[in-house]
C-alpha cells in the first residue's frame, strides 16, 4: 500500500524540520522518498503475500474451494509457475526463472503499480506536514505523544472510529463499483481473479486503487489522527487484505474479523460480501451471502 511507511516517512520528514529546509529540494525529496517507499512497501507486501501463496500451493486441503463443495481451482503461484520451468540445474538457475514469472504475472505488476501511487500520495503528505509549521497545515496528523489519560483516550478512541471510516467507505466504495457501468470498466479487472492468492488483494485497477485510498485519506482532514492510529489501521487492512484473497481457510481470532471465506465467495459469486473487516454492512444493505440465492457475474445486486 505504501502506508505502512507512512509513520517513518513524517518521523524522517519532521525531525528538525522547518519550512525553509522542508522546501529547499521539495522535488528531489519527493522523487526519492517515493522510490524508497514505493520499494519497501512491495518488499513489506511481499513478506505477507509470500508465505501465504506458498501454503496454498503446498496445503491444497486447507484451501478455501472444498468449503462449498467446488473443484479444485488450478493458481498460477510462485511455485506452480516456476514448476513450468524446464528442471533447473541449480538454485541461481531456479531463482532466476522464478523471478521472471512471477514480474510477468498481472497481480504482480498491478500491485506494484498502486504500491508507487501510495507511495507517491504518502510521501507528498508526509512533504507537506513538515514543510509547514502547525498552524498552516491542511491535515490534522499530529506526531505528538499522548502526555494526559484524556489525551490517551483521544489516540485509542479516534483509532477505532479511523477502522470504522475505512471499513464503511470500503463497503460503499465496493458497491458503487459493482454498479454495472463502473464494473465492467474498472472493477471487472479484480474479478479476473476467481480463484484469488493474496497477492490479487492489489492486483486492483488504479482507478480503484486511487477511489478506494482516496476515501481512507480524506479522513486525515477531517479529524485529528496521531500517526500511531494511521499506523495500526493500515497495516491490519494491509494483513487481512492479503489473507482474505489468500486462497486459504483461515479463521481470525478476533471476534469481528470474518473467515477468509467471506471474501473468497466474493470473487466466486461476484455481486455479493461487499465488506472488509466487518460483515454488518452487508447485513444492514441486503448484500450478505444466503446460500438460496442465485449469484453470477451477471446478475448485479440492487
Amino acid at each position: 500500500m505504501g502506508v505502512e511507511g507512512f509513520c517513518w516517512i513524517c518521523q524522517l520528514l519532521s525531525l528538525g524540520a522547518t519550512p525553509a529546509s522542508s522546501t529547499a529540494a521539495p522535488l528531489a525529496t519527493f522523487l526519492i522518498a517515493t522510490t524508497i517507499t514505493s520499494w519497501g512497501s512491495f518488499l513489506f507486501f511481499c513478506a505477507f503475500a509470500l508465505p501465504l501463496e506458498w501454503r496454498y500451493e503446498l496445503q491444497p486441503e486447507g484451501r478455501c474451494q472444498g468449503k462449498r463443495g467446488r473443484e479444485d481451482v488450478r493458481v498460477d503461484s510462485l511455485l506452480s509457475l516456476a514448476k513450468k520451468v524446464a528442471a533447473p540445474d541449480s538454485l541461481l538457475s531456479f531463482a532466476k526463472h522464478a523471478r521472471v514469472l512471477f514480474l510477468s504475472r498481472y497481480d504482480v505488476q498491478l500491485a506494484a503499480i498502486n504500491l508507487t501511487l501510495s507511495a507517491a500520495a504518502t510521501v507528498a503528505i508526509g512533504i507537506h506536514h513538515a514543510s509547514r509549521d502547525a498552524a498552516r497545515r491542511s491535515t490534522l496528523i499530529y506526531l505528538e505523544s499522548p502526555q494526559t489519560w484524556s489525551e490517551m483516550a483521544y489516540v485509542l478512541a479516534s483509532t477505532i472510529g479511523f477502522f470504522f471510516w475505512i471499513d464503511c467507505w470500503a463497503y460503499v466504495s465496493h458497491r458503487l463499483l459493482h454498479l454495472p457501468l463502473l464494473y465492467r470498466t474498472v472493477h471487472k479487472t479484480h474479478h479476473m481473479w476467481k480463484q484469488p492468492t493474496a497477492f490479487v488483494a492489489l492486483g486492483l485497477h488504479p482507478v480503484e486503487f486511487l477511489i478506494f485510498f482516496g476515501g481512507v485519506y480524506a479522513a486525515f482532514w477531517l479529524a485529528p489522527l496521531h500517526i500511531s492510529a494511521i499506523a495500526v489501521n493500515l497495516l491490519y487492512v494491509h494483513y487481512h487484505n492479503a489473507v482474505d484473497h489468500s486462497g486459504l481457510y483461515l479463521e481470525s481470532h478476533l471476534p469481528w474479523q470474518p473467515t477468509s471465506l467471506y471474501h473468497d465467495d466474493h470473487h466466486r459469486l461476484f455481486h455479493v460480501n461487499y465488506g472488509q473487516s466487518l460483515t454488518i454492512w452487508d447485513r444492514l444493505g441486503g448484500t450478505f451471502y444466503q446460500p438460496n440465492k442465485a449469484y453470477a457475474e451477471h446478475i448485479f445486486s440492487h
